[in-house]
């Protein structure tokens, strides 16, 4: 409907348009759709010629799949990307290991981690949150923290995602102690906590046993 729209216009149909047609797939979990549009503008139809998909198309079609937990689709998509001679960068590999990490599959993640190492893939701060987030995800949160240190050892700034993910993943570790402690230094470095880390991080307190009282907890929050 779309295309036979643009093609009454006289709108040319190119990467470009897909690729936006794809980033409004992945934004509204359309992760079908966003296969469907890759498969179409591989095709030759009476809209276009045979497009070829670049770096875009297959990070946004990676996104969509990823948002919806489909890891194996995702991981489908990457070796397309790679055969159809995609440059691979540290952005796209982010976005496959946080598809991995929203499916539970933490070995396919830190594999996708570890290739990123082997081919001289330098991470950064997207990256290791996806690998932090994946870690977190399945309860390895010691992982997880030595991955957060490693990033910052690697001069890899935390952003206040990589923080909210971090803090986020002990508070839902039932971890209390260090997820305070984490949530000071967030805090100390000039970031304040979403209001889904808040949320983790009170239903932390109410079943945590640690003896942390709700004005000390208040205080640590930030709520007084």
């Amino acid at each position: 409907r779309i295309f036979k729209m643009m093609a009454k216009r006289n709108v040319e149909i190119d990467v470009y348009t897909y690729n936006s047609l794809l980033l409004a797939a992945a934004e509204n979990g359309k992760w079908e759709e966003a296969l469907d549009l890759l498969r179409s503008m591989k095709k030759a139809n009476k809209n276009h010629e045979p497009l070829r998909p670049d770096r875009i198309s297959y990070t946004t079609a990676i996104s969509a799949c990823g948002k919806a937990g489909r890891s194996k689709e995702a991981m489908k998509l990457l070796d397309e990307s790679i055969k159809s001679g995609v440059k691979v960068d540290e952005q796209i590999l982010a976005v496959v290991i946080n598809a991995c990490g929203r499916a539970g599959e933490i070995d396919a993640a830190l594999d996708v981690w570890k290739s990123m190492r082997e081919n001289k893939i330098e991470p950064g701060v997207r990256s290791y949150t996806s690998i932090i987030d994946a870690c977190c995800r399945v309860g390895d949160t010691d992982i997880a923290l030595e991955l957060f240190h490693l990033m910052q050892e690697e001069g890899v700034e935390a952003d206040a995602a990589a923080w909210n993910c971090v803090v986020s993943g002990f508070a839902a570790g039932r971890n209390p102690a260090t997820a305070a402690l984490l949530l000071r230094q967030m805090k100390q470095n000039g970031f304040e906590p979403s209001k889904e880390t808040l949320a983790d991080l009170h239903t932390c307190l109410e079943l945590s046993d640690k003896g942390f009282d709700s004005e000390e907890w208040a205080e640590i929050v930030g709520m007084q």
